[in-house]
């Protein structure tokens, strides 16, 4: 069916100028790609110190040494109660630091916020999967006690099923 003209007649609309959002700076892209780098180090040192791996020994890197403990885990590698409060992900970090709404800094550049927010949880995750972990594993990351918001959290690696 075409369009047609409508049969009711001053309905009160007024058909108003549509103004294009403002083009903001991208200083996102750069400062996700920072979080996410930092967060992976961080899991990695955690998973490496819970399983008892020397991360001060410099001979391998801790790409390295994780490939060798997953080889040794075959299932899953865990790391549990690991204090994730108050690890900022942009520390160090020399560009523009984006800000969430109001201005408020945002959730996703704190450890914990990276972990609770399923967005940004999935962002990360398929961050690892292209560019740090192989495909069929996946970093879980959940709350140590059950309605406890301490930042206790226990991490997993292990097959994306």
């Amino acid at each position: 069916m075409p369009f047609t003209d409508s049969e009711i007649s001053n309905t009160g609309f007024k058909v108003v100028g549509r103004v294009e959002k403002e083009e903001k700076s991208d200083n996102w892209g750069p400062a996700i790609e920072h979080a996410h780098g930092t967060a992976w180090y961080v899991a990695q040192m955690l998973l490496l110190e819970a399983n008892g791996v020397n991360i001060d020994d410099e001979r391998s890197s801790l790409s390295d040494k994780l490939a060798v403990l997953w080889e040794h885990a075959q299932e899953a590698v865990e790391a549990r109660g690991c204090d994730l409060k108050d690890i900022d992900l942009l520390e160090g970090y020399k560009g523009e630091i984006p800000r969430g709404k109001g201005g408020n800094p945002s959730a996703r550049f704190t450890m914990v916020g990276l972990c609770v927010t399923p967005r940004y949880r999935e962002e990360f995750v398929a961050y690892l999967q292209e560019n740090r972990i192989p495909g069929d594993l996946v970093l879980l990351a959940f709350p140590a006690r059950r309605g406890m918001k301490d930042g206790k959290f226990n991490l997993k690696l292990t097959y994306d099923k």
